[in-house]
């Protein structure tokens, strides 16, 4: 077995990395953009593969909107829905967030962000289903956290921790950004798996999502993507 993963990819590389998709997993501030939304279009008609929607908190560093996801996640048939969240809110907004979307969508689509233990279980009590933990709380706590069990893996602090707490899936830039620095996984590793934010590339992350990578830096990527996934197989 091993953790299922998907890549966020500059617009212009979609289909570059599409093979080494495990699932689609998809931001909802891109679906504005064209070759976006018929790309993800035409990988839902396949159904070769799972259609996840995020809220995309970690590009806009602020919630979303529970009904504007809701219609969007109706919209794109998404057969998961990341609900609005942030590190900062405690139960009851996330609780909030839940309940508007559970008014209109099953709960096994509706994904709930927990920032802790006491979190997961008091949103499991008012039956929430599905759970991700974001990287902004699992950096800040040990590498190892049982009550991470089940849970979708947002971002990627490093194949420890995947190794360790064995998430059923994962969404991550980071094989990409690492490309874009000119690193391969092993340098990554000398390096203490610093994370890479956006913000580090200047303007290679400034303007990330509408990058052109260069064959090499596509190349390089894929490795990246290849090497992870035979390091964090169980």
């Amino acid at each position: 077995m091993s953790t299922q993963f998907s890549f966020e990819v500059p617009l212009n590389h979609l289909q570059d990395f599409q093979d080494l998709q495990d699932f689609n997993f998809t931001l909802s501030i891109l679906f504005n953009e064209a070759v976006y939304a018929e790309h993800f279009a035409e990988q839902k008609k396949k159904g070769e593969k799972t259609l996840w929607l995020d809220n995309s908190y970690n590009e806009l560093m602020e919630p979303g909107d529970s009904i504007h996801m809701t219609i969007l996640g109706q919209h794109i048939n998404a057969d998961k829905i990341i609900c609005p969240d942030s590190p900062q809110w405690p139960t009851e907004y996330i609780w909030r967030s839940f309940l508007q979307m559970a008014k209109f969508l099953p709960l096994s689509q509706i994904v709930v962000v927990a920032s802790s233990k006491e979190m997961r279980s008091e949103m499991e009590r008012r039956n929430a289903k599905h759970f991700a933990v974001s990287y902004w709380v699992r950096q800040n706590l040990d590498v190892y956290q049982k009550w991470y069990e089940g849970c979708h893996f947002l971002g990627l602090l490093s194949p420890q921790e995947i190794l360790m707490n064995k998430p059923p899936t994962c969404d991550t830039s980071m094989p990409i950004k690492l490309a874009l620095n000119g690193w391969d996984l092993d340098r990554w590793k000398e390096s203490g798996y610093v994370h890479v934010h956006t913000k580090d590339l200047g303007e290679r992350g400034e303007n990330f999502f509408h990058y052109q990578m260069s064959d090499e830096q596509v190349k390089l990527a894929r490795d990246n993507i290849k090497q992870l996934k035979e390091e964090v197989k169980w």
